[in-house]
């Protein structure tokens, strides 16, 4: 069980409501950290509970050594562009015995091929499982256990879709039509993806040896 005496990393954290929610909670001391130097000034003007930190993932050591208990990612790993080598920056700053929780997209199957076809939005990758459980090993975690979320993300994203088609006039309103237009296709993709069953999601959960 996680307490406030915890150190926890938020990585990929946004505009920083996950980290707020954890914090608040007090399941632990809170640092998040986004490549986004916007997202980061957003998180802090918002949330004055967990440190906020602009950094790449790679050079966590650098900028807060830890060393952490929990490291969580949202919906971030995918987007990271060298991934080994994040996982074994998050080991350089976790303890021994930390825990590792890595909840993303998944590629089901044909989803990349089916991706480089298509000229809109849509997610850049997804994350193979069996490349996912090869890598973690390699950068010091060992696998524990993958908790595979294929109907719960379809739920999810069909309540999302649904979501933004009530709010048009809203985000008409704070920013354009264009912008609107953008977000609801680009999850209404994500949507059909995993209706179509090449899309997915997993929770992935690993512990530092």
């Amino acid at each position: 069980a996680m307490t406030a005496g915890h150190r926890v990393l938020d990585l990929g954290c946004g505009i920083g409501g996950t980290a707020s929610y954890v914090e608040a909670r007090s399941w632990g001391k809170v640092t998040g950290v986004d490549l986004d130097p916007g997202n980061i000034e957003v998180a802090k003007a918002h949330h004055p509970g967990p440190e906020f930190i602009c950094s790449d993932a790679v050079e966590i050591e650098t900028v807060s050594p830890g060393p952490f208990d929990l490291i969580y990612l949202f919906n971030a790993f995918f987007l990271f562009t060298d991934q080994p080598r994040a996982l074994r920056a998050m080991r350089a700053v976790s303890n021994a015995g930390a825990r590792l929780a890595l909840f993303d997209y998944v590629d089901r199957g044909g989803y990349a091929a089916w991706q480089a076809n298509r000229e809109t939005a849509g997610l850049r990758s997804a994350l193979l499982i069996e490349q996912v459980h090869a890598m973690l090993p390699g950068a010091g975690w060992r696998v524990d256990e993958t908790v595979v979320l294929h109907e719960e993300y379809l739920r999810w994203y069909a309540a999302f879709v649904a979501r933004i088609e009530s709010m048009r006039q809203a985000v008409i309103d704070i920013s354009s039509e264009g912008f609107y237009d953008f977000v609801l296709t680009r999850y209404s993709e994500t949507l059909e993806d995993v209706h179509a069953g090449r899309l997915g999601g997993a929770t992935f959960y690993a512990t530092a040896v």
